[in-house]
């Protein structure tokens, strides 16, 4: 199969500055922070840590979710 990345053909990637808007600079402070790759660099930042924390009361206050157990002959994805 002939891919764009096979043929060197990428997409730049394209780094936005809202300096020159008028938003509040809690909003932009808050844009400037650089969201972590995973779980495991999320955990030692204590804002995304109680974030995260958040998330998950807000999704058992309105019942869109329900821990279950791992089947044991089941291997889990993550999303």
């Amino acid at each position: 199969m002939v891919t764009r990345a096979k043929n060197g053909i990428v997409k730049p990637r394209t780094i936005h500055s809202l300096s020159a808007l008028s938003s509040p600079s809690w909003f932009q402070a808050h844009l400037a922070i650089k969201e972590p790759r995973g779980f495991k660099s999320a955990i030692r930042h204590p804002e995304w840590l109680s974030t995260m924390d958040d998330e998950i009361v807000a999704l058992n206050q309105n019942n869109t979710w329900r821990l279950v157990p791992r089947p044991h002959n089941h291997n889990v994805v993550g999303c």
